[in-house]
């Protein structure tokens, strides 16, 4: 067991990885464990030389590949050591939860973890399409009713409406310690008033023009204030036209030839005489 301030993991020679493993033939499980194995031992080096970071990144690759238990209790110790209390605690936690191997040990390094844990408490009004991050990843709005843990160092909480950004705040946070941010969101923008039409007064409706109809003077009608019908020269002009016409229609008709003779079949033939 290697122990550097209040991380601690787990040499190779404890755990027996010197030795080959017994794997009948090349497949890809033999492939992934391998590999884990030497990503495992990397990561003892780089603790062993203090290069934190490098272990964590050995320790991440050889759990993915192969979940042992002594890769995940290296890496919470490593995720400690880099600033990771959040992750590290989460670590540690599954450690428990699966394994009771070196469980007392987890949960005194889990406890001193949980109290260098700095929480956030963030006091923010939202809008129903509003979007809350930290350090640039979706917060979800029910982690809002409690005390948030945040790793140590610099953090920015922002807000965005639709593409732009309505409201952010940076902050730090210190081991131990709680911070509160407040942010200023500004309402969203009242909806655009659909403008009221004001249709015209109704105009009453017209009525198509009568025809025009010549009325005639009563007096022409009865005779009274004219000369006599009888005595009118339009009058005798119309009854010549018609005596006229008449004449003409006889004189025609008397003069037309009328039908031709009926021949009784026999035509001109000559009487017989009886001698």
């Amino acid at each position: 067991m290697l122990c550097l301030g209040a991380s601690c993991v787990i040499a190779p020679s404890i755990l027996g990885l010197h030795a080959a493993p017994a794997l009948a033939q090349d497949t890809p499980e033999a492939r992934d464990v391998t590999v884990a194995r030497q990503e495992f031992r990397a990561g003892i080096a780089a603790a062993q030389a203090g290069r934190w970071e490098e272990a964590r990144e050995h320790f991440a690759r050889s759990y993915a590949l192969n979940p042992r238990r002594s890769a995940l209790f290296n890496l919470a110790g490593a995720q400690a050591r880099t600033g990771q209390l959040v992750a590290a605690a989460e670590s540690y936690r599954e450690y428990l939860g699966e394994d009771e191997e070196r469980a007392e040990e987890a949960r005194a390094l889990l406890g001193e973890l949980e109290a260098r844990v700095p929480t956030l408490r963030l006091r923010v009004t939202l809008a129903d399409d509003d979007a809350l991050t930290l350090d640039g990843e979706p917060l979800r709005r029910l982690l809002l009713a409690s005390p948030i843990p945040v790793d140590p160092g610099a953090h920015r909480v922002a807000v965005t409406r639709g593409e732009a950004e309505v409201a952010a705040q940076s902050f730090e946070a210190v081991e131990g310690a709680a911070v509160e941010v407040a942010l200023d969101v500004p309402p969203p923008p009242e909806p655009a008033a659909i403008p009221e039409v004001t249709l015209p007064p109704e105009q009453p409706r017209r009525s198509a023009p009568a025809a025009a109809v010549a009325v005639e003077d009563p007096a022409e009608v009865d005779g009274e204030g004219g000369d006599d019908v009888l005595g009118a020269w339009w009058l005798w002009t119309i009854v010549g036209v018609v005596v006229a016409g008449a004449v003409v229609a006889g004189v025609a008709i008397a003069l037309t030839p009328g039908p031709a003779p009926q021949s009784d079949g026999f035509g001109d033939l000559e009487i017989l005489r009886v001698p």
